[in-house]
């Protein structure tokens, strides 16, 4: 939550990604990105933010960046869906350890690209320093 002006010690938190931060995110995700477990593929929103002709095709891509924005938003404030919360399972085999395995946790895409935006952002770098220092 932004300190109230005037607060000492306290600092004004960076400004939220835009909606255009959401969407570069989204499009610099590989394609071929495990699905969580609705099994939402990546490349089936990056379609929807790439969408083509017809007559619709910008009001579409524009309605698709700003839902996905408002997702991504409601991540950051922990107030999004329970599934987001949980993930799939995979154990990998590890080639450099012969019968060692790595276990990895798939989630979902839009808490893939919450989680960069959080932490990878460097407006946000900020509050991440603090949640560690105040942990």
């Amino acid at each position: 939550m932004p300190s109230a002006p005037g607060d000492p010690g306290e600092r004004e938190l960076p400004p939220r990604p835009s909606v255009e931060d959401t969407i570069k995110k989204f499009l610099s995700m590989p394609d071929e990105a495990a699905p969580g477990l609705s099994g939402q593929r990546t490349e089936w929103l990056k379609a929807s933010l790439k969408l083509q002709g017809g007559p619709y095709a910008a009001e579409l891509r524009k309605a698709a960046g700003e839902i996905l924005h408002e997702l991504v938003l409601a991540g950051l404030d922990g107030k999004g869906p329970a599934m987001w919360r949980d993930g799939r399972l995979v154990l990998l085999l590890r080639p450099e350890k012969p019968g060692c395995w790595r276990p990895i946790t798939l989630v979902e895409v839009v808490r893939r690209v919450t989680s960069k935006l959080a932490i990878a952002d460097p407006r946000m770098q900020e509050v991440v320093k603090d949640l560690e220092a105040h942990g």
